[in-house]
């Protein structure tokens, strides 16, 4: 929950606001179920396990093996721009663990969300911290995570995470 946790701070500092914690799980037919919260959705697989939502809108989802979590975050509506949100996020992206990040690329979700993503390469070189942040077009954003265990993990992880990204949706 620690790299969340930190995540969720910078955020909650443009603007985020926890929303009910009522959610809801759809099972679908591919081994992955459907996450339905208040405020977004979005899929993952089906033996994890979503954490409830802390009083600044972050949520640890646990994989069942221990080999790494996937991570949600909501804000509401803000004007920030994308700068300033990554500058903001790395402050306390850093603060909790060192690493070096990469520059944000701009990017469109295949929901159509407007959004940035980033990494941090830890000692090893390695990318075990991965982000997006999508926002909607009435402004709110919806921060997603991974933090993957070692480099044998990733090739799951990074599935997982990148099914969730795919799936996300306000609403």
């Amino acid at each position: 929950m620690k790299h969340l946790t930190t995540f969720a701070f910078c955020l909650f500092a443009v603007g985020s606001f926890a929303q009910a914690d009522k959610v809801s799980i759809e099972t679908l037919k591919d081994g992955f179920v459907r996450v339905v919260t208040a405020g977004y959705s979005f899929e993952m697989p089906k033996d994890w396990t979503v954490g409830k939502e802390t009083p600044w809108g972050a949520r640890d989802i646990k994989t069942s093996s221990n080999i790494g979590k996937l991570g949600t975050m909501t804000a509401d509506a803000s004007r920030a721009t994308w700068d300033s949100l990554y500058e903001t996020s790395l402050r306390f992206i850093l603060r909790e663990e060192s690493g070096k990040a990469w520059k944000y690329k701009e990017m469109k979700s295949a929901k159509g969300y407007e959004g940035i993503s980033f990494q941090v390469v830890n000692k090893d070189e390695f990318a075990s911290r991965r982000y997006v942040l999508l926002k909607n077009s009435d402004g709110r954003a919806l921060a997603l995570s991974v933090r993957i265990s070692d480099r044998q993990n990733e090739k799951e992880m990074v599935a997982a995470f990148n099914r969730m990204v795919a799936t996300a949706t306000f609403r």
